[in-house]
């Protein structure tokens, strides 16, 4: 819903075929599709809306689509989000809006060796770490948010990854391990 190449689309496209959703009378609806959602859920009338990604770190994507398609849906339908993973982060922001998480693991800020709230590293360690990522981005070193995940999928790593793992923009002069597609130079 937001930028091209979203991996939202993939996620609802793998989840359709493997769960036959179509086959089983399930309407899939493209977030920006306002028009859509208030006509199939006022026909209805019942039944739940479904947001689906592969990950929530911050929460900041998905809120102001959420609060962009509340007022279109017409009639009684509970809200949730079915991705594999969210931060608690995510998970507080959508208990504030009223949208019940599902998923099948919570990334915590004690799992992330880079957040203070972590034991994984010693204080030492974290802050070298820390201070690297800084280096290569003075803004971004911990990923958005400054949240500091430690997920990547097949698809490529959130924006909230680190960039001591990510690398710097174009690669250059760090080189990451697990770049975003943004991240790689452009080819010539």
């Amino acid at each position: 819903v937001h930028d091209a190449g979203s991996s939202s689309p993939v996620v609802l496209n793998m989840l359709r075929n493997a769960a036959h959703l179509q086959q089983r009378g399930c309407h899939l609806i493209d977030a920006t599709n306002a028009k859509a959602i208030h006509d199939i859920t006022n026909e209805l009338e019942y039944g739940a809306v479904i947001y689906v990604d592969d990950f929530l770190g911050t929460g900041n994507q998905f809120e102001p689509v959420r609060q962009f398609l509340a007022p279109y849906i017409v009639g009684n339908f509970p809200e949730f989000v079915l991705t594999p993973a969210m931060t608690e982060e995510a998970i507080l922001r959508l208990g504030g809006i009223g949208v019940e998480p599902r998923c099948r693991f919570i990334h915590g800020k004690a799992d992330r060796p880079l957040n203070d709230a972590s034991t994984i590293f010693t204080d030492a360690v974290r802050n070298r770490l820390v201070e690297l990522c800084f280096d290569i981005d003075a803004m971004y070193g911990l990923g958005f948010g400054s949240i500091a995940t430690m997920i990547v999928f097949y698809s490529g790593a959130p924006d909230t990854v680190p960039r001591v793992l990510r690398g710097s923009s174009a690669q250059d002069p760090w080189s990451g391990i697990f770049p975003r597609h943004s991240d790689l130079p452009v080819p010539a």
